[in-house]
């Protein structure tokens, strides 16, 4: 039977349109973009700058990620979203965070943007003039339990004094609780450098005392996520682009004051340019962003031990029960460390 001259190009048509759809199908799926929810326990922050550069810079987008960013007061709060799966990544204060575990809640760190700690002891200019001289003085914090309430207890405790002699009162965020000390609805407080030289600046406040400096090694925030999304094959590569994102996002930030500053400054707009920048050179000389991801298992079991020490986790954390370094070391395997 004499095969049909038409066949040969029917069959290269039917292997060209397959191979064409093929191709479609496969550049649909490397931009099939990724999503995750990432909770912050309070308006942007200096710990948050890896992140913002990153995102600024477009990265995220680039790389097919979509981030939700959503804002709930207090670390307490994120981890119950995060438990109720309505996030994927919380932005976690490491007391809470080590609390939580302690109890039973399924997460890990895996990573920390900042780990030092960036809080000074502020209080009313003339008022106070040593640590001992708190007690029986108001403390303005965020909320009951959280790290605001727990460091002024531990720096009581380091000077021999009752860390139930002091009056403790919640107040919204940094700039307000300098104000509040300023009008005397508070005597002392901790807030970051930001909201402390922006007191000082005006005259009300003074610096009485740096939570580094005092309680070096304390810790600061983690990147947390629960053991449920670390096994979701989808999400852990979701992890990997939001962890290498934030990773050059700090060794940018760590090289570059100008581009630092400008990133902070977009986000909180009131704040006096210089007085930022002055900030942004200072952590930058306190190293405070990480540069090789914060994922220091020896810091983390450094910190846990302290907190138990001092009865704020009711039982010693291992490292294995605290971090997860898998992501990081997948990231860093892809960047190199310096």
């Amino acid at each position: 039977m004499a095969r049909s001259p038409t066949r040969r190009p029917v069959l290269v048509a039917l292997a060209a349109t397959a191979a064409f759809a093929l191709a479609v199908v496969s550049a649909a799926h490397a931009q099939e973009k990724s999503k995750l929810t990432v909770v912050f326990p309070t308006p942007p922050q200096t710990f948050g700058i890896p992140y913002y550069i990153a995102k600024d810079s477009g990265w995220y987008a680039k790389n097919g990620l979509e981030i939700e960013e959503q804002t709930i007061a207090g670390t307490p709060n994120v981890i119950r979203a995060m438990l109720a799966g309505q996030a994927d990544v919380g932005i976690l204060v490491i007391d809470s965070f080590f609390v939580a575990v302690a109890e039973g809640a399924k997460m890990k760190a895996i990573g920390s943007w900042q780990p030092v700690a960036d809080y000074q002891l502020v209080a009313r200019k003339g008022l106070i003039k040593s640590i001992p001289d708190m007690a029986g003085k108001t403390f303005a914090g965020f909320s009951s339990g959280n790290l605001l309430e727990h460091v002024p207890q531990l720096l009581m405790k380091k000077y021999g004094k009752d860390a139930k002699a002091m009056a403790y009162v919640s107040i919204g965020g940094h700039p307000e609780r300098v104000q509040a000390v300023a009008v005397g609805k508070a005597d002392v407080t901790m807030v970051n450098t930001i909201a402390a030289l922006g007191g000082v600046k005006q005259g009300s406040v003074e610096i009485l005392t740096t939570v580094e400096k005092e309680l070096p090694g304390l810790g600061y925030v983690y990147s947390v996520v629960t053991d449920s999304g670390l096994a979701d094959p989808t999400k852990r590569k979701a992890l990997e682009v939001f962890t290498r994102g934030a990773v050059e996002g700090a060794r940018a930030a760590l090289g570059d004051a100008a581009l630092t500053t400008a990133t902070m400054l977009k986000r909180t707009p009131n704040v006096d340019p210089v007085l930022l920048r002055s900030v942004i050179e200072e952590l930058i000389r306190l190293k405070a962003w990480d540069a090789n991801g914060g994922a220091d298992v020896n810091a983390a079991e450094t910190a846990a031990k302290t907190y138990h020490e001092l009865g704020i986790v009711k039982r010693r954390l291992g490292a294995a029960e605290i971090m997860d370094r898998s992501v990081m070391e997948k990231v860093l395997k892809d960047l190199g460390t310096v």
